[in-house]
């Protein structure tokens, strides 16, 4: 066997562990970009600010105020806690006749860093809201909903509303709220569901 011939077999071998190499490195880049079944079904988030209209597939909606209230009312219905209350405006849209909120929670990043923990208060239903009543398509219905927080609920979080409590590969419109720089109050009643006035 000739030095030519004995060098063959080493480049082939060389050249298989090469392409070997290159094969993993791209299956492990395609690993990363293709996303899991979680991912690819996110919703579909449409961010707004408190006053900005937010449209949704089924619905829009303006969070026209926030505020954190010690002793919340309606009608007879009197409770105190931390409650977080929010006025909203919203109709529905599309060409359902009608629809409703299915999900209207209040998403809060508590501690910090690896300590930190997401939690999700549900809107509260003791009392009729928007939440408890259907949304009609072009008629606007402007009212509150209200979140019962910790004691010692502080920082930043988001009002989320969507038309189903799954919100897999449909719309979702948050609304960033800061905690800290909301107006305290004693107490308030909640604003009585009802056609928006224009």
């Amino acid at each position: 066997m000739t030095g030519r011939s004995a060098a063959r077999p080493r480049l082939r071998s060389a050249a298989a562990w090469g392409v070997g190499i290159a094969l993993l490195a791209l299956a492990s880049l395609l690993l990363r970009l293709v996303p899991t079944d979680a991912q690819s079904e996110q919703p579909f988030t449409v961010t707004a600010a408190v006053g900005e209209a937010a449209a949704a597939r089924t619905f829009t909606v303006t969070v026209t105020g926030a505020e954190l209230v010690d002793v919340l009312s309606a009608g007879e219905w009197r409770q105190p806690g931390n409650w977080l209350v929010i006025d909203l405006t919203v109709e529905g849209a599309g060409s359902d006749a009608s629809s409703y909120l299915g999900r209207a929670a209040f998403v809060h990043e508590a501690g910090v860093g690896d300590d930190a923990q997401r939690r999700e208060y549900r809107a509260s239903e003791r009392f009729p809201s928007l939440v408890t009543d259907p949304l009609v398509t072009g008629v606007p219905r402007t009212g509150s909903i209200a979140f019962e927080l910790p004691a010692d609920a502080t920082g930043e979080g988001a009002v989320e509303l969507a038309q189903h409590g799954d919100t897999r590969l449909d719309s979702l419109v948050s609304v960033a709220v800061d905690l800290d720089a909301l107006e305290r109050v004693p107490e308030r009643a909640v604003r009585e569901t009802g056609w928006e006035h224009r």
